[in-house]
């Protein structure tokens, strides 16, 4: 896998699971800042669409760590 950010390059030296790990983590922080600061109703409406997207993209980061295994 080819990955230009060096922090999750370097994640994904150490492993896939190390990779994964992080970027859930890492998009469920920033999801819930976004969450915790929003005051404006469209604020709110990009919020809860950028969750449901991340949340596709966490549930496909899982498949691929779970055909790892």
């Amino acid at each position: 896998l080819l990955e230009l950010n060096p922090l999750m390059s370097y994640l994904l030296d150490l492993g896939p699971s190390y990779f994964y790990s992080s970027k859930i983590s890492l998009i469920f922080l920033a999801s819930l800042v976004l969450y915790k600061r929003h005051s404006h109703k469209l604020a709110r409406i990009v919020t809860y669409a950028s969750v449901a997207l991340y949340g596709c993209i966490v549930c496909l980061h899982l498949f691929h760590l779970g055909n790892l295994s």
